[in-house]
């Protein structure tokens, strides 16, 4: 906490931090026995034996990126970290929502259980989360600039709405315009069946 203060990452006065978190330490001790100025996860790291995803921002100015990264190098079980650009009260981007989302189904079920399926699932975490700034964007996107701040910023050519965050799937106009509508999806299938019937041989 000193540190955080001397590096300015919490602007508020030293006493006032070390009273509230007087008043947390008790209310925790009270309530579960532990106290949080002895919790060393790192130390602890090592035990623990479930798959984890360790979710960190490039410029948390609270809790540093390296923090993120020793605690999945010490892990016992599988793990894996990824990193989105950001601080720590950042808006976290629609991938990390979709990275976490797909590691709660799929490490997290009964079955993923033997190491193959474990390596696909961080596979395709890795791949929502692989943000390339020098390749090309999905279907239905383009960027620009913004000529007050300099930032980047993203627009679905189709229904004109924009985002601050680079798009890692096709835009939902896209989508819209090239998806077949529910009528003619059906009337095509319905085409294809008959097309492959056997005819009619009886007399």
């Amino acid at each position: 906490v000193d540190d955080l203060i001397k590096k300015g990452a919490i602007r508020v006065p030293s006493f006032a931090i070390k009273t509230i978190l007087s008043m947390v330490r008790s209310s925790v001790k009270k309530r579960t026995g532990a106290d949080v100025y002895k919790i060393d996860a790192q130390s602890k790291a090592p035990q623990c034996k479930m798959a984890a995803l360790f979710v960190t921002a490039d410029r948390d100015e609270m809790v540093p990126h390296s923090h993120g990264e020793t605690l999945s190098a010490k892990w016992g079980g599988p793990s894996l970290q990824v990193t989105f650009r950001g601080g720590h009260n950042s808006p976290r981007p629609p991938h990390i929502y979709d990275a976490a989302g797909t590691f709660l189904r799929e490490a997290m079920s009964d079955d993923t259980t033997a190491d193959p399926l474990l390596e696909k699932c961080f596979k395709k975490v890795q791949g929502l989360c692989c943000e390339d700034p020098s390749g090309s964007l999905p279907p239905g996107w383009l960027s620009a600039t913004d000529p007050d701040t300099g930032d980047v910023y993203y627009y679905d050519l189709f229904t004109h709405k924009t985002t601050w965050f680079r798009p890692y799937k096709a835009s939902v106009g896209y989508v819209e315009k090239t998806t077949p509508a529910p009528t003619e999806a059906f009337a095509a299938k319905a085409r294809a069946s008959r097309e492959e019937a056997p005819a009619d041989t009886s007399p």
